[in-house]
């Protein structure tokens, strides 16, 4: 008896705690859903196209399906009647395949298509008559990108591995690179005229924006231009593009250039990184001024290292009482985790101004040497 009561209690306390993390759970999904999503939209991608056949005629109601291969997200839709189809708000990055069925019409695939942020690329497909369960695959390959006739901004895409790859001083933050697209003053330039530093086809320098997946992320304290409140380390963003005329009205915070910056995410597989960064004040050049009055370069040894990792996040396994605690996340949720750290040991050359040695001894009167009117100490 004693037995049953126990063992029928034990029941109820674990359908208690497992209703009770059903409803903590649904309470915070309904929380994500209701959240607002037009931030998201400045920092994603979209993709355009017409489908035709072999002759040019449009071809209506063709099915066209967009997969991530990284972590196996499907979206589909239809041509129109005038065979134009469109995916919008689609994270960026690359990776996707483009599949176009229709019927009477070989499979038409488009592998490796890459999706700039806050651009809309186009991908034309032509089908060719036949057996659906023939295909005709053809490979998107960098700069293969079509012109842009969506809207009217001007602005390129900096790359992962550009990123990664070119010099960037401080490693704090990638907006550093904008002085590769036309008409920016960089970061470096100009830096006794604060209106011009980061200036955007003459714009002034604190009219920039930046925004870091679709948040604005302005430090408005500092008033320079693309500052960033906190350091982006840069192995961490996945790519950004810099408008530097005509941008959208969902970039319209200010007059100047619109960075937008795309930061990482996980995938179906697991992947990690460790990084380390050292400079020393061997391979720096000394200063104009220390080296007319034969001082040494300045002390420098700077280490700036981190890691990585991402992968599926395991998720809470609500439908099954006696089931595991956790199942896998695959398909479902992600996680990308950066830390990035940075020691210094430097030293600066500072000019000060020393008192003579009357000055010291506290022979501070003067007198005035007549024509040359210079004044000499008593």
């Amino acid at each position: 008896m004693g037995t049953d009561t126990y063992r029928t209690r034990l029941e109820r306390s674990g359908r208690g705690w497992f209703e009770a993390a059903r409803i903590a759970a649904s309470a915070f999904m309904l929380l994500y859903v209701l959240l607002p999503i037009e931030g998201m939209a400045q920092s994603s991608s979209a993709v355009t196209g017409v489908v035709t056949d072999a002759s040019g005629a449009l071809v209506p109601g063709a099915e066209v399906k967009l997969t991530d291969t990284k972590t196996s997200r499907e979206l589909t839709t239809t041509t129109s009647d005038q065979g134009v189809y469109t995916f919008r708000n689609v994270p960026q990055g690359a990776g996707y395949i483009l599949l176009f069925t229709a019927s009477g019409f070989q499979r038409f695939i488009i592998n490796d298509v890459q999706l700039g942020i806050g651009k809309t690329e186009t991908y034309n497909a032509q089908l060719s008559a036949g057996d659906v369960s023939a295909s005709v695959e053809v490979t998107s390959t960098a700069g293969e990108a079509t012109l842009n006739t969506t809207d009217a901004s001007l602005g390129n895409v900096i790359s992962e591995r550009q990123i990664r790859e070119l010099p960037n001083q401080f490693r704090n933050s990638p907006a550093a690179l904008i002085g590769l697209q036309p008409g920016v003053i960089g970061n470096n330039v100009g830096t006794g005229n604060e209106n011009r530093v980061g200036s955007v086809t003459g714009a002034r320098a604190d009219q920039g924006n930046i925004t870091i997946d679709g948040i604005d992320s302005n430090d408005v304290a500092t008033g320079q231009a693309f500052e960033a409140i906190g350091n982006l380390p840069l192995d961490s963003v996945q790519e950004f593009r810099a408008v530097t005329t005509n941008p959208n009205s969902s970039e319209g915070r200010s007059s100047g250039g619109q960075i937008q910056i795309g930061t990482k995410s996980g995938s179906n597989a697991f992947h990690g990184s460790l990084r380390e960064y050292f400079r020393t004040d061997k391979t720096a050049a000394n200063t104009f001024f220390n080296n007319r009055n034969g001082i040494e370069r300045p002390k420098l040894q700077r280490h700036q290292f981190g890691g990585s990792i991402s992968g599926p996040l395991p998720i809470l396994n609500l439908g099954e009482l006696n089931g595991p605690l956790f199942k896998s996340g695959k398909d479902r949720l992600f996680f990308f985790f950066d830390y990035e750290g940075r020691r210094d040991d430097s030293e600066v050359t500072r000019a000060r101004v020393v008192p003579l040695q009357h000055v010291r001894e506290g022979r501070i009167a003067y007198m005035n040497n007549a024509a040359g009117c210079s004044a000499i100490p008593v």
